[in-house]
């Protein structure tokens, strides 16, 4: 899946998903990563399982490149854009509690804009941007909007960004499938909906990077 367009203003990363390679304990939940096992740590004499190798401490494939998406962190503890250095691995951020599509905080409270349903923090009426075609795996949006912020859901990566009044998002699913309910949700000052508000620009583009006609882009 790949997009062909770049988006004013935005810089569109897509983080290559990658298994993790840890293995679970047997007498319970906890998950335990062996020593030498893929994106585990190194044995103690610094070797790694047959086909792969030591690199920072962490035993990776020998194309594992450091701050890719289950390589090593970076030499300055850093990663590729929208991972996180985790136990000296780039992941993807743990969900956090109150933002779009995660668990409600423990007192039912979720970000600006958004409002807590069934313990999940969900986009408020007027705000859920969502894409209506099932052909679509990537879209470039544009809005012109003062104020208005973006807040991607946990089911798309992505970057968004600003000039002037205008607020540009470019996001892509996590999976090969149509985006399911609203990709993000669009917001004015104080987490309030934007009456009326609709994209500037919405092209959207399918798993082969093919422009989708329609793609049916809104704010609901």
């Amino acid at each position: 899946m790949k997009t062909n367009r770049a988006l004013v203003a935005a810089g569109l990363v897509l983080a290559t998903m990658l298994a993790a390679g840890c293995k679970s304990g047997g007498g319970g939940n906890t998950p335990v990563c062996t020593p030498g096992a893929d994106a585990c740590a190194c044995k103690a004499d610094k070797t790694c399982d047959t086909g792969l190798t030591c690199n920072a401490n962490v035993c990776q494939g020998a194309a594992c490149t450091p701050g890719a998406d289950g390589c090593a962190c970076k030499a300055d503890g850093s990663c590729d854009t929208g991972l996180a250095c985790q136990d000296k691995v780039c992941k993807e951020p743990a969900c956090v509690a109150g933002t779009l599509d995660c668990p409600c905080k423990a007192d039912n409270a979720c970000d600006a804009g958004l409002a807590c349903l069934e313990s999940a923090c969900k986009a408020q009426a007027g705000t859920g941007l969502v894409v209506g075609s099932a052909a679509a795996r990537a879209c470039d949006v544009v809005f012109n909007a003062a104020g208005a912020t973006v807040a991607l859901s946990k089911d798309v990566t992505g970057v968004t960004a600003r000039r002037g009044d205008r607020v540009a998002v470019s996001f892509t699913a996590k999976t090969d499938a149509a985006f399911a309910g609203p990709v993000a949700s669009v917001m004015g000052p104080g987490g309030k909906a934007l009456s009326g508000i609709t994209p500037d620009k919405a092209e959207c583009y399918d798993r082969l990077g093919k422009v989708v006609t329609d793609p049916g882009v809104k704010v609901q």
